[in-house]
């Protein structure tokens, strides 16, 4: 979204430059004070920037300054291309799949008490882990996004059971 602009007309006051062109401005002549506003920093004052420049080169300026505006280029977001594991689409969902269930049985084991539950679970995790390490290799626990509180805690009713934690 562009920046709102507003421009007022006054009479120059004491000499001072231009902000187009390198002349001046004189004293007692009519100029546009281009007042464009930005939003709001973090702590609620309003950003904005102020250019006095002459009538014939106010024109020139909306239009220099339109044209910056639509031409800019915006960064692309997100991880960058060929990065990443290098699976075809169907393989990459069917690993978010197996991640995402792989997740969902952690959090059982978390909320449980029962060994024999702990205990199937902890099987099916392992079956789980074993699809997703065939379909690109193994998890990275670097990019785990669970507390280590929590990942002490599955490690230690898991081991309880006889599982690898």
């Amino acid at each position: 979204m562009p920046p709102s602009v507003r421009v007022r007309v006054t009479a120059k006051a004491k000499q001072g430059p231009c902000e187009s062109c390198p002349g001046d401005i004189l004293k007692g002549e009519r100029y546009a004070t281009v007042t464009q506003t930005f939003g709001k920093s973090q702590a609620g004052k309003t950003k904005y920037k102020a250019m006095k420049v002459h009538f014939v080169c106010l024109a020139k300026w909306l239009i220099c300054d339109d044209l910056r505006y639509r031409t800019r280029k915006k960064e692309k977001g997100g991880r960058p291309e060929g990065t990443g594991l290098q699976l075809s689409e169907a393989n990459k969902k069917e690993r978010r799949h197996l991640v995402r269930t792989r997740a969902r049985l952690m959090r059982l084991v978390l909320a449980t008490e029962d060994e024999g539950r702990i205990t199937v679970l902890g099987e099916r995790i392992g079956f789980v882990q074993a699809q997703i390490t065939a379909l690109g290799g193994p998890l990275n626990e670097n990019l785990m996004h669970r507390d280590i509180n929590l990942r002490n805690a599955l490690a230690v009713k898991l081991r309880k059971v006889g599982r690898h934690g």
